[in-house]
């Protein structure tokens, strides 16, 4: 310690380069830092989930859980699988091996089950997942003494501004049900046409979804076989065909129903003053910093608020 003292004595501007280095090495890794409310641990999680609608558990777990579980067996960065079957749902989650870069593996994840050709007729393709930290970065609500359809089309509106904005990638909305599409036949026309319920029923389950045919392998990729036929909005299943004949003659189930869009039964109302409102929770995760994330947030509130009258934040 003594010689290093003297040393820097003797050459005070090696230890004036030295306090220079230091500082900029502090600098540096301050400015590196992210800040947060909580711990963020990165559990290494990805959750594959399917929706087979009508099929009880026992329906859910063999026609789809197992598959997706032999598909994923020895796969190169999975530790442990574990699944969950209910009513409609069933839920694969993997476990990934420490260290592993959880992208890749959920890249390989997706294609193993892409490449599951023997699923049942009427599942909607199932959708891999990566759990990540994410935690509350900051909630606003936006109201007014409007329909609550308008606020809706504004809180998306908003949502689709904010995931634009750098340095924010999650937002969750509520405040307003479930939308539904209802379709209310009419007997008359049923009658008229000569079709029954069960027979209509039939047709718009069989033509409302999407469906995998395997694949085709080529000599230099393979091809995946797909029909996209899912309909989400009234208008568009209107023109489903229920009834095509040589002559021509086509019947459409707008021919025989009334097809609406509605609100679920169940209402997620929120209120501020006694107007409809939405709340919007802005997100933030391990590589986001949490005070960026709600200083951008408060600035979009308050130009926001300046372009509009009706509806406040």
């Amino acid at each position: 310690m003594k010689s290093m003292i003297q040393y820097f004595i003797k050459y005070s501007s090696a230890g004036n380069v030295l306090i220079l280095l230091i500082m900029f090495l502090g600098w540096f890794g301050f400015s590196s830092l992210r800040s947060t409310l909580i711990p963020q641990i990165d559990p290494g999680v990805v959750n594959i989930s399917t929706v087979y609608p009508g099929a009880s558990p026992e329906e859910v777990e063999q026609g789809v859980i197992l598959k997706i579980e032999q598909s994923l067996q020895g796969l190169t960065g999975i530790k442990k699988l574990t699944s969950m079957s209910r009513e409609n749902v069933g839920v694969v989650t993997a476990q990934l091996t420490s260290g592993v870069n959880a992208d890749l593996v959920l890249q390989d994840i997706k294609n193993a089950v892409d490449g599951i050709s023997s699923f049942p007729t009427g599942i909607e393709p199932p959708r891999a997942s990566k759990w990540e930290f994410r935690s509350e970065a900051i909630d606003f609500m936006i109201n007014g003494d409007v329909d609550l359809s308008l606020i809706k089309q504004v809180a998306l509106r908003i949502e689709d501004d904010l995931l634009n904005t750098p340095g924010i990638s999650k937002i969750e909305i509520s405040g307003f049900p479930d939308e539904e599409i209802e379709i209310a036949f009419r007997e008359i026309d049923l009658e008229t046409y000569g079709i029954t319920l069960a027979q209509a029923v039939a047709v718009i389950r069989n033509a409302n979804i999407d469906l995998t045919g395997g694949n085709i392998r080529g000599e230099s990729e393979d091809l995946s076989i797909r029909t996209r036929q899912k309909q989400y909005y009234a208008e568009d299943l209107e023109d489903i065909v229920l009834r095509s004949r040589i002559d021509g003659t086509i019947l459409y189930l707008s021919d025989v129903a009334d097809v609406t869009e509605k609100w679920a039964e169940d209402p997620d109302a929120v209120y501020v003053d006694g107007k409809t409102a939405a709340l919007i929770k802005v997100k933030y995760t391990s590589e986001e910093d949490i005070i960026q994330v709600a200083s951008a947030v408060e600035s979009y509130i308050l130009k926001f608020n300046l372009e509009n009258d009706v509806i406040q934040a």
